[in-house]
């Protein structure tokens, strides 16, 4: 992992735009890559084929619908927290040099990334930069990976959430003096 991540950052580096395209092409590789796993399921259930290759849908299914069920509940709350605490972090925001709605995006991050990328486009460069490092490895703390493993795994709960919580607190003090600098 950390000869890949090496070369990952190298070519980030040095070939920005083809690593950017290539990486653009393993997303499309892995859709299609899932596309086909889930109508090869479909049809596998649908027809009453079993095959030891594949794991059936519907035991993919129990994990989506636990995943599901926790989000359900989390995104409401992180949206209440967020309202709850309007005014702390505005505070923090302060104190912090970055924008109230970068501090919410990190609340918000910790159950799902999906609404912070909406709320990046009014946020200012360092904001986005700081929010984005949290993200990497704190997206979801409280959301779809916490769900998932608590679903299949109980016993790896508490290492998780040190694991994530450590090593984006790590990210956001580095983010925080890379950007120190920046204007807010």
């Amino acid at each position: 992992v950390l000869i890949l991540s090496i070369i990952l950052i190298i070519g980030l580096i040095r070939l920005p735009q083809k690593m950017i395209g290539f990486f653009q092409k393993l997303a499309r590789g892995l859709k299609l890559l899932i596309n086909i796993g889930l109508v090869t399921g479909a049809v596998t259930y649908l027809l009453g084929i079993e095959t030891p290759y594949l794991i059936p849908i519907t035991e993919a299914m129990v994990v989506v619908v636990n995943i599901t069920l926790a989000l359900l509940g989390s995104l409401p709350f992180a949206k209440l927290l967020q309202l709850v605490l309007n005014k702390p972090l505005k505070v923090i925001g302060t104190k912090l040099r970055i924008q109230d709605s970068a501090c919410a995006g990190i609340l918000i991050g910790m159950v799902s990334a999906v609404p912070v990328y909406t709320m990046m486009e009014d946020m200012n460069k360092r904001s986005r930069i700081i929010v984005s490092t949290f993200l990497i490895d704190g997206m979801a703390i409280l959301g779809a990976h916490l769900a998932y493993t608590a679903a299949n795994n109980p016993a790896m709960t508490g290492p998780l959430l040190v694991c994530k919580l450590s090593a984006s607190l790590i990210g956001l003090v580095i983010a925080f003096i890379y950007t120190r600098n920046s204007p807010q």
